[in-house]
């Protein structure tokens, strides 16, 4: 199954004992009784993830594998690697984000996210819930 942005807060929400913030939510598109309110709220609050410029969060949008790698870097603390490139080996180098290198190197250098076919990442691909399960479960 594709991943959404309101399943992935969920997810990491729970893995973190579903803590409770005094936080302002200001998302149009975001009810105060939706299933994933109270995720969006703390990811929002601690800085994993953040709304859309145009004051949406659009839970219900497709998360691509860089996305991922990079809320999930943030939610360990932003690690940074000195003189990793391991990126470069991969056919679709060139697709990764600017603002995604720092999370794909650290995720592909933990073992958190392979190749898709041995030579690709495939950074703006949609990432799965499996593949979120499986990175939250390996920390």
């Amino acid at each position: 199954d594709t991943l959404t942005r309101g399943d992935l807060v969920m997810m990491m929400h729970e893995k973190a004992g579903k803590p409770v913030v005094n936080y302002a939510m200001n998302y149009s598109d975001v009810s105060g009784d939706a299933d994933y309110a109270e995720a969006i709220r703390w990811a929002t609050s601690e800085g994993y993830v953040g709304g859309y410029g145009d004051g949406t969060f659009c839970p219900d949008d497709t998360v691509s594998r860089e996305e991922l790698v990079t809320i999930l870097w943030r939610y360990n603390s932003s690690p940074m690697l000195m003189d990793y490139t391991g990126l470069s080996q991969f056919s679709d180098a060139d697709e990764i984000s600017l603002w995604a290198q720092p999370a794909l190197a650290w995720a592909h250098q933990k073992g958190y996210i392979a190749a898709v076919d041995g030579s690709r990442l495939d950074p703006q691909g949609d990432a799965t819930r499996a593949l979120a399960e499986s990175i939250l479960n390996a920390q």
